[in-house]
């Protein structure tokens, strides 16, 4: 018994575009990083606090995708 299923129906995601300050999660998909490395970049000075990474009020390690890529790029 063969069985055809043909669907016209798409899924259509929406855009996302993140925030000026993203929690380490998201750094995995926007640039390959994972929570450990991210921290490791900070605890050795390669990015820097109030710049790169920061802490929200309730005290979480957030980041700054765009400095963050500008630092990729070389751009200090």
């Amino acid at each position: 018994m063969n069985v055809e299923i043909e669907s016209s129906s798409k899924i259509v995601l929406p855009a996302l575009s993140p925030g000026r300050w993203v929690r380490p999660n998201l750094l995995l998909v926007l640039f390959g990083i994972n929570a450990e490395q991210a921290r490791k970049y900070r605890d050795r000075g390669f990015w820097l606090e109030n710049k790169h990474w920061r802490f929200d009020p309730i005290r979480r390690v957030v980041y700054n995708p765009t400095e963050i890529e500008n630092w990729f790029e070389g751009k200090l």
